[in-house]
């Protein structure tokens, strides 16, 4: 019961943090800026610039103004920021940051009460870069993200309050002596019960929050306009198609899988990016809908599979890497995959490789990341191989 309990404070202190996750503006910003290449983000950055030095008497260089947004402090020289955050004002600066670049509008433009300001600037960028239905797909599906979280804080705390109320009635007095079972009803009913009635109070403040973030993102560009204009479909289970991906995905690999069952040369001679589309064949004939993400460096994730199970949407997070042997798979990628998820949030993750993984690797994915991560190599390319010659209904049923 006692470890009931602490599971329980523990359920609700997490909800809490998701929730104040989840309705920062500054998150879903920056999750917009990810479909932005760097080129977009600079023009960004220098828009907002004008902006600012528009509605205020301020003269700072571009530099400077990143500088200023990203510290405490007013530094009025780059030589007076630190080495952390000179390089991260670096990385604004070239487009190569979008959470930076979000934190800078929120800090200075939104600074000045122009919150106005802001939605009319970036809606004029997106209508001036989105020009490739990969970047369409992406943007409904960022907003859509939005929906699915206000449905989540909905129902988080009555689930929450459901187990509370559960609790007492769960157990009897032949399980604790009287003193251990008044200490039981004592903390149910004065600590659980409060705190989720706090949450209770919490969550319409949060959902009020995220609608105003959802409405201004829907301000930026009309979903069922970008999807028509793009031929953008979305499917059952509420993934978004671009016609390109489609096409690739559809297309027939029978020779690739063939050569890729028999020998892993001919996977090395791919490029990385068709690897990628190499695996997103794969897991397309194994039964998923399957998005190819943005090509990105490292620390991201390459293609997004979803698939209905009895009903429910299943999203499986994949990165793939097309090492040789010797060059085996480090920690440092493992860990990156698994933070990634932060933004895509799949119900599982799975990291494929041509090569193999350090023991480090191995024992991160073990000890630490069992319930949510599988580490495949060459041997399951393999058997996926051989499945999809044999023509399987599906990988996961």
């Amino acid at each position: 019961m006692t470890d009931r309990l602490f599971d329980i404070s523990l359920d609700i202190d997490f909800a809490k943090s998701y929730l104040q996750y989840v309705v920062e503006p500054l998150n879903h910003f920056a999750r917009l800026f990810e479909l932005f290449d760097h080129n977009q983000r600079m023009k960004i950055l220098k828009e907002a610039h004008e902006l600012v030095l528009g509605i205020s008497t301020r003269t700072d260089k571009l530099d400077i103004y990143v500088a200023d947004s990203i510290t405490e402090d007013q530094p009025r020289r780059l030589q007076d920021v630190s080495k952390p955050t000179l390089a991260k004002v670096a990385s604004i600066l070239a487009g190569e940051n979008p959470r930076g670049l979000a934190q800078v509008l929120f800090n200075s433009v939104l600074g000045f009460d122009s919150t106005s300001e802001l939605v009319p600037l970036l809606s004029a960028s997106l209508n001036s870069t989105i020009f490739n239905p990969e970047q369409a797909a992406a943007l409904i599906t960022c907003i859509n993200h939005s929906e699915e979280d206000i449905n989540r804080i909905q129902d988080s705390p009555k689930e929450l309050a459901q187990d509370i109320q559960l609790l007492p009635r769960g157990a009897s007095m032949e399980t604790f002596d009287e003193d251990s079972w008044d200490g039981v009803k004592y903390i149910t009913t004065h600590s659980l019960e409060n705190s989720s009635e706090k949450l209770n109070d919490e969550v319409s403040n949060y959902k009020e929050h995220l609608c105003s973030i959802l409405e201004k993102q829907e301000k930026l560009v009309d979903p069922d306009k970008l999807g028509s204009k793009f031929d953008v479909q979305r499917k059952s289970t509420g993934l978004y198609i671009p016609p390109r991906q489609r096409l690739l995905i559809a297309r027939t690999m029978h020779e690739a899988v063939e050569k890729a069952a028999d020998d892993r040369a001919s996977l090395l001679n791919m490029s990385p990016r068709e690897f990628e589309e190499f695996m997103a064949y794969i897991f397309s004939y194994l039964g998923f809908e399957v998005e190819l993400t943005k090509i990105s460096r490292d620390g991201g994730v390459d293609l997004i599979c979803m698939q209905a199970k009895h009903g429910i949407p299943f999203r499986l997070a994949v990165e793939v890497k097309r090492y040789k042997e010797d060059r085996p798979v480090s920690v440092s990628l493992v860990r990156s995959f698994v933070g990634a998820n932060r933004q895509f949030d799949a119900n599982h993750l799975l990291f494929v490789t041509t090569s193999r993984y350090t023991q480090p690797a191995i024992n991160y994915a073990t000890d630490y990341a069992s319930h949510l991560l599988s580490l495949k190599d060459y041997e399951q390319i393999k058997e996926w191989c051989s499945l999809v010659q044999s023509n399987p209904p599906s990988l996961f049923q």
